[in-house]
Formats: structure tokens, C-alpha cells, sequence
């Protein structure tokens, strides 16, 4: 599922991460600490929630050189002569570690916004600066952090030069043009 279909449930998410730090703030004896714990925690899930609703889209080539051998039960090599094309999809995923940092940076973010409001002469830009550059950070360094993984399809129909043998071979194997047939193969990486 792509980013946009996951953009109704951050809305609500967030609204609910808002909401419950009222509801926390409007109990007897909250302390500010445990009001902005509640909101960066709720934030936080929604964001992980968020950023995993990402479909990941790859387009991927198979460089001239790089060899191909047939099914069994033929046996044989090629190799490709010119680029392949595969295709790939999967998901983006991150680690528990990965989304607790996420809560500790946000409430960190909330904590230095409410020490530079709590300053002598404190100017609301400075301190909505604060905040706003802290979450940024938060964010981007958990983006950072994804895991993405990916199923690939590579195309068959692509030019193989090479020589492929039959179970029981009438004679040696000669070099052969040919062409690729459907393949598969797996990526992993992460986002920069």
C-alpha cells in the first residue's frame, strides 16, 4: 500500500496521540514530563504506523556478464549480453529499538521547546523553532533507520549467449545464442 493510503490513519493517529495528552494533562497533579510522555508516545506509533505503510517500487537491471543457468532438469550457463530487467516490490520495516529512539527524540523535542519557553524574555518563534527542529531531526534519523526488503522479478527475454545441455547430452554442448527466462532474486536496503 502506498504512503497516501496511510495518510487518513496518521491524521487520526496523531489526533489521538494529541487527545491523549490532554486527557493525561487533565488529571490531578500531571507533571508536564508525563503529559509530553503520553504525546511522544502516541506520536511516535504514529509515525512507525505511518512510514510501514510504505510499498516499495523498484525498477532493477541485470548487468551484461552476469550469468544465467536454465531450470532443471537442463544444466548449462549463460551469459547475459545485454542488460536484463527485473522488477521489484516490498516494505519497509524497523526495528523495536528503532521506534523507542523515535519516542525518546520526540519527547526530548517537547522537553527543549518547553525549557526555551520556560526562559526570561522566551519569543514564541524561537521556542515553535525549537520544537519544530527537534521533531524534524527525530524523524528524519527514524527514517533513516528502515529496514526495506524487496521481492524481485527478473524479466525473461533477454539475449543469453552461452550453452545449455539436455539431461542426456547427444553430443558436447556448443555456444549458443538463447535468451533468459523468467528469474527471481531478493533486495535489502534502507532509505538515505
Amino acid at each position: 500500500m502506498p504512503l497516501s493510503a496511510g495518510k487518513s490513519n496518521l491524521i487520526s493517529q496523531i489526533e489521538s496521540a494529541i487527545k491523549a495528552s490532554a486527557d493525561a494533562g487533565a488529571q490531578p497533579g500531571a507533571s508536564p514530563e508525563s503529559i509530553i510522555n503520553v504525546l511522544a508516545a502516541g506520536l511516535g506509533d504514529a509515525i512507525h504506523k505511518y512510514m510501514e505503510t510504505a510499498k516499495v517500487i523498484t525498477v532493477n537491471t541485470v548487468n551484461p556478464g552476469q550469468t544465467a543457468t536454465p531450470p532443471p532438469p537442463l544444466t548449462g550457463m549463460g551469459i547475459y549480453t545485454t542488460p536484463g530487467v527485473g522488477m521489484g516490490e516490498g516494505k519497509i520495516s524497523f526495528s523495536g529499538g528503532n521506534v523507542k529512539a523515535l519516542k525518546d527524540d520526540i519527547e526530548a523535542a517537547y522537553a527543549a521547546s518547553a525549557a526555551a519557553g520556560a526562559k526570561d524574555g522566551a519569543k514564541s518563534a524561537d521556542v515553535i523553532n525549537t520544537l519544530a527542529s527537534g521533531l524534524k531531526d527525530a524523524i528524519h534519523k527514524f527514517a533513516q533507520t528502515a529496514e526495506v526488503k524487496t521481492e524481485i522479478t527478473v524479466m525473461p527475454g533477454t539475449p543469453v549467449m552461452g550453452a545449455i545441455t539436455p539431461p542426456v547430452p547427444p553430443a558436447p554442448p556448443l555456444p549458443a545464442p538463447s535468451a533468459s527466462l523468467v528469474g527471481s532474486g531478493k533486495g535489502e536496503g534502507g532509505l538515505s
